[in-house]
């Protein structure tokens, strides 16, 4: 069987307008770096809410970097726990970063309203499995912690689980729920979830900006930022001209090389890992939903999306990644690791009934920053710098949560502390200099 390769969303793109790539010196407001969702979702805010004029930098086009290869997923999710987070950053910066991941609902709402594409996103339960007895009692404390932040999750155990305040069903009905033939998993973490296409949400983003703000957005494609000065005045060159602005929001997730002059080093540099997620795709049947399936003695886990695709449901999988040495440029053309597909049809051949090759297969790069959370909002030691930045491996709700903070922000608004400020790297590199 031949495999398909290439992101299934980026072949569903809608495009109908051309690449204009930045071709003379410009000015603006505010330059947003980054045309994924999380750019365009910040772009959306700010010009919704402020009075700002935005120029857009994209280095290739919109919707094509990890926006167009990710797993398809809308899910209020982080890939640490909260006690695990709480014990580095304290409970009340990681509770408000619930809060905040959790207003990406609503803002999700606001998007598809804007676009009119409020039927793409399809409503879906989500789950975190596990196949430990002794992984239970964790996943009740994460339950409580994401409902005290106004979530509505449960977990579900399977019959002979000791877990007080669980549903409990057999093991049957559980591996139904999950989507999957494996019997071993003993538990899951359940709560509402999403399906929907990023890549043609961002797309659709685009086109709504430049037709309701002619003369305040302005974007360009193929027009990557060579050099970043900071300071007063900020200005982004691009082979083709440089824009000068007041402030910049940072929306690179894992894409790095940008050449950055300024007085004082912004906390990101030398803190974005790109890691390149891989996945797989197969036709299959069932209706929508999501699952990720963690392994007793294994450090990663895989996850699986089901959603319609042409007329089908497909059925994508992902979880290998491979690190790239700092400063290596991503290329989305490259064979990273060929075993990382072969590593998903083993564990697809376990999860999935009659499943015995992929159909198509693709890779995409994440950006993780330390502790693997996102960075939303200004740089503390560089104030015309803001970031909306680092997917940490689960980032639309987060994206859209973040593009609406910085936008805030920009009005003078203040928030509570929060995991996701990025002066918790500043006070990480006093901590290492002590």
């Amino acid at each position: 069987m031949t495999v398909r390769k290439g992101s299934p969303w980026i072949s569903q793109l809608e495009r109908r307008r051309p690449a204009v790539a930045l071709d003379d010196n410009e000015s603006a407001d505010t330059v947003i770096i980054g045309g994924g969702i999380a750019g365009l979702a910040t772009a959306f805010f700010v010009l919704r809410d402020t009075d700002r004029e935005v120029v857009l930098l994209e280095a290739d086009l919109v919707a094509h970097g990890a926006t167009g290869h990710s797993a398809g997923q809308a899910v209020a999710a982080m890939e640490r726990r909260f006690d695990d987070l709480a014990g580095e950053l304290g409970e009340e910066r990681v509770a408000q970063g619930y809060r905040e991941t959790l207003s990406g609902w609503e803002r999700m709402g606001e998007v598809l309203d804007s676009t009119g594409r409020r039927d793409e996103l399809i409503r879906a339960r989500g789950m975190a499995a596990v196949d430990s007895p002794q992984a239970v009692a964790s996943l009740l404390r994460e339950r409580d912690r994401w409902n005290a932040a106004g979530a509505h999750a449960e977990v579900a155990v399977s019959d002979g689980i000791a877990a007080e305040g669980a549903v409990r069903i057999d093991g049957p009905r559980l591996a139904s729920l999950l989507g999957t033939i494996d019997r071993r998993y003993v538990a899951a973490l359940c709560a509402p979830a999403g399906v929907l296409n990023a890549a043609l949400l961002t797309e659709a983003l685009a086109e709504h900006l430049l037709s309701a703000h002619p003369d305040r957005f302005r974007l360009y494609e193929r027009s990557r930022v060579r050099r970043l000065r900071l300071g007063d005045e900020v200005a982004a060159t691009a082979a083709g001209g440089t824009v000068f602005a007041d402030n910049v929001v940072l929306c690179t997730n894992g894409y790095t090389g940008m050449e950055i002059e300024s007085c004082q080093v912004p906390v990101s540099v030398g803190n974005v890992k790109g890691v390149v997620g891989f996945m797989a795709g197969r036709l299959d049947d069932g209706p929508p939903g999501i699952a990720a399936f963690f392994r007793s003695g294994e450090n990663s886990y895989y996850y699986m999306t089901r959603r319609p695709y042409s007329g089908r449901p497909l059925v994508a999988i992902g979880g290998p990644e491979k690190e790239l040495p700092y400063g290596e440029r991503y290329d989305a053309r490259r064979e990273y690791d060929e075993g990382a597909y072969r590593r998903i049809d083993a564990f697809a051949r376990e999860t999935l009934d009659g499943y015995d090759e992929r159909d198509m297969e693709w890779h995409g790069l994440m950006g993780y920053t330390p502790g693997g959370i996102r960075l939303v909002g200004p740089d503390p030691g560089v104030p015309s710098l803001m970031y909306n930045l680092g997917c940490n491996g689960i980032g639309l709700l987060a994206s859209l949560a973040g593009g609406w903070k910085v936008a805030q922000q920009m009005r003078g608004t203040l928030f509570p502390p929060s995991m996701f400020d990025p002066s918790r790297l500043a006070r990480d590199k006093l901590v290492r200099l002590v």
